[in-house]
Parts: structure tokens; C-alpha cells; sequence
């Protein structure tokens, strides 16, 4: 730098590595920091498992009724909505979606038609669908189970059994 005393040549060249020192400890403290951001999302993201307890179904005349209990566990921090459930089969050839009847959780408000799984709990929910097939109807039937929530859908594959009739005994 002609011209200028060396003083001020001196400065502004400890200024110049000051400026390069704070650029890269800047650049590492926001690195590390987006890392462990997202690590932490990572870590509190939903989780929820949904089991099968029970998958019966039973026809009359070409329509089908199904009958479900589901149990569902908050895995995550954070509280879950249960949207809705959905049921789709394929049998002899051909896809149907069966009607939701209801569906009802234990633990759920049914008076404000929430559905919440607050986190690290487990609530039971059970729901049943009816819908035409055509046809004969096989004693076993392989159903998806679409559980719609907060933060998006799980799916759950299930075999249909024939349920049980459930007549009343008589003692004599």
C-alpha cells in the first residue's frame, strides 16, 4: 500500500484477520447450531404405534361389517391427533372401501369429538365399517387399515377373521 504510513497498513491487516477469525467461528457456531437443531427435531418428531387387537368381520346377503379394536401408542413429545380411520380390502379380484359406522376411543372426548393422544400415553379406539362386496366372501380377508393423525398416516396390514357368533348359552 503505497502511500500510507505503516501504521495504518499494520492495522488494517489485524483488522483483516480479526474479520477472518470472526467469520469462521461465526460460520461453525451456525453449523453446529442447524446440526443440533435439527438432531432435537429429529429426537421430538411424532411417533405413534398402532397395533391390531382384534379384526373381525361377518356377511349377510353381499354386505360385509367389520369390526376393529385398535390400541395406538404416543411414542413422541408431542400430542397427536386421530383424525380418522379408513379400512380398504381386496377380495376376488376387487378393491372396496367399506363406510365408517363410528369410531370411538376410550379415552377420547366424545363430547368434542377429539380424538388427542397426549405424549408417552397409549389409548384404545375401536370403529366399525359395512360395505357391499359381491360375490362370496372369503373366510379370511386381507384388509388395510389407514390411521389418518396430526402429522400424517400410518397404515396397518391385518387378515380379516369370521367373527364369532355370539350365542347366549342355556343351562338347563
Amino acid at each position: 500500500m503505497e502511500g500510507y504510513p505503516e501504521e495504518a497498513v499494520q492495522r488494517v491487516k489485524s483488522s483483516d484477520d480479526v474479520s477472518l477469525v470472526l467469520g469462521v467461528i461465526g460460520a461453525i457456531t451456525g453449523v453446529s447450531s442447524l446440526l443440533i437443531h435439527c438432531y432435537t427435531a429429529f429426537e421430538k418428531r411424532p411417533r405413534i404405534r398402532a397395533t391390531i387387537q382384534k379384526l373381525e368381520h361377518d356377511t349377510v346377503g353381499g354386505k360385509a361389517n367389520f369390526w376393529i379394536e385398535l390400541e395406538m401408542v404416543n411414542l413422541g413429545d408431542r400430542r397427536i391427533n386421530i383424525n380418522d380411520l379408513d379400512v380398504s380390502l381386496r377380495t376376488m379380484g376387487k378393491s372396496y372401501r367399506p363406510v365408517r359406522l363410528y369410531f370411538k376411543g376410550y379415552s377420547f372426548d366424545q363430547t368434542k369429538k377429539t380424538r388427542w393422544i397426549e405424549p408417552h400415553e397409549a389409548t384404545q379406539a375401536e370403529a366399525d365399517f359395512s360395505g357391499n362386496l359381491d360375490g362370496r366372501t372369503p373366510r379370511r380377508i386381507r384388509c388395510i387399515i389407514t390411521l389418518h393423525h396430526t402429522y400424517g398416516t400410518e397404515k396397518l396390514r391385518a387378515t380379516s377373521s369370521p367373527r364369532l357368533s355370539k350365542q347366549p348359552t342355556v343351562t338347563i
